[in-house]
């Protein structure tokens, strides 16, 4: 047996809001990947796959079956030539839901269908933070300044956090939604420590400017410059949910 799991939490919601994201099935079978086909068979939802490895192809239909276990909701997959098990587990914890998802298979070609795991996984897990309608969270404290705020304020630290940091992913913002916003859309890819840097494109003199440092999902660190004013702490936060401009935001891995 093969198999690829991935923890993470899902802010502001309860475990109810993660597992009944599962009630549409059909849904969350349209978004994985390496499924080329879905439907109702002879009264029961089949489902078809098609792995890759390299020049090596796994192929084979299966059979889904959905089961609800308090805590626990598991979508088995009886196929062909062995057997697929999407399971995720979830348990309340003071920020939300902690999440354990594992995706796992057992049969034939196992060398083939493993590489394509951890895709999977990773695939689902950003369907359940998006669907579950997760929120990212900043320190609940009503204070004025972030414990690392200083860190994302001083140009050369920042740069000294890049150094030792791998670039994880980017987006570009416009003006059709806020800064704040476009920033929530790479929660998926988050780690457990994550710089971001956030730089006003097309302008000879750039009037807007931020870094956020974030811990285990929570901002510790913030600093915004825009126009004539430049804030630190929750109040440049507060800032980031007004502003509307164009950007590139990157998203940086701390080692």
């Amino acid at each position: 047996m093969k198999r690829h799991s991935v923890e993470f939490t899902v802010y502001g919601v309860e475990p109810e809001d993660v597992l009944s994201v599962f009630i549409k099935i059909e849904d969350f079978l349209a978004m994985l990947p390496y499924l080329v086909d879905y439907g109702v068979k002879d009264g029961k939802l089949a489902a078809s796959f098609k792995f890759r490895r390299s020049i090596f192809i796994h192929e084979d239909e299966c059979v889904v079956k959905l089961a609800r276990m308090d805590s626990t909701v598991e979508i088995a997959f009886k196929c062909g030539k062995g057997q697929l098990r999407i399971v995720t587990e979830a348990s309340k914890i003071p920020e939300g839901t902690k999440v354990r998802l594992t995706v796992e298979y057992s049969g034939k070609n196992e060398w083939v269908v493993s590489v394509c795991l951890d895709e999977m996984a990773l695939i689902a897990k950003d369907y359940i933070v998006e669907m579950s309608g997760s929120k990212m969270p900043i320190l609940m404290e009503m204070v004025d300044k972030l414990p690392k705020d200083d860190v994302v304020k001083d140009v050369f630290k920042s740069a000294s956090l890049i150094l030792r940091s791998n670039l994880i992913g980017s987006i570009e913002s416009d003006k059709t939604d806020t800064i704040y916003n476009f920033v929530n859309k790479l929660r998926p890819f988050m780690k457990k420590s994550t710089y971001i840097s956030i730089n006003q494109k097309n302008s000879e003199e750039a009037e807007f400017a931020s870094r956020l440092l974030m811990e285990d999902g929570i901002i510790v660190g913030a600093y915004v410059k825009y126009q004539d004013k430049q804030l630190t702490g929750p109040k440049a936060v507060e800032l980031l949910k007004k502003i509307r401009e164009n950007a590139t935001i990157n998203l940086w891995e701390v080692r």
